[in-house]
């Protein structure tokens, strides 16, 4: 759960001081930060996910185009094609390939070795299949919600929408399970 809370460092730093010092303060203390979240993974983990390098290259270039524009929206964007991209990983491989949920099962169980043997109990990996193609469809729902919300609403708002993620994984997780 605390992987979730040092992850959302960049997005409060980057609403917070936008609020007091500007845009281009915002973005830039969100760059930064990321670095230090990016490192923190590293040496907690021993490894880097693409996501987060995906993410941090969005960071950085979208918060780049986002000060040279002067426009906080660029960068509000970020978690936007980060969805889109996720989605879009997500139903290939539901539609090409084996659901990406299953595919992940081996190292699911290297995480949680108390578990056993997940893969030779097959409702399960039919759970991961079913929760694997409605996860795709939620980050394409999120990544409209989070670009409606980098367009329309204030940072606060934005905020919000970028943090639903969690809450709509949960409910797509037992909505999959019903």
């Amino acid at each position: 759960m605390h992987v979730i809370f040092i992850g959302l460092i960049p997005l409060v730093l980057f609403v917070l001081i936008n609020f007091k010092l500007g845009q281009k303060a915002g973005i830039i203390s969100a760059m930064v930060s990321y670095v230090f979240v990016f490192g923190f993974f590293a040496i907690f983990y021993g490894y880097i996910d693409g996501i987060s390098i995906l993410e941090g290259i969005l960071i950085f270039v979208l918060g780049g185009i986002g000060i040279k524009m002067n426009n906080a929206k660029y960068f509000k964007f970020q978690p936007a094609v980060t969805g889109i991209f996720l989605g879009l990983v997500f139903a290939w491989h539901q539609v090409f390939d084996t659901p990406i949920l299953v595919k992940m099962l081996p190292r699911m169980q290297l995480l949680m070795p108390q578990m056993g043997d997940l893969s030779e109990i097959p409702e399960f990996a039919d759970s991961l299949a079913r929760i694997s193609g409605l996860m795709g469809i939620t980050f394409f729902v999120h990544a409209a919600i989070v670009g409606y919300c980098a367009m329309k609403t204030k940072d606060t708002g934005w905020l919000v929408a970028r943090i639903a993620i969690y809450p709509m994984m949960i409910m797509t997780m037992f909505l999959a399970r019903i």
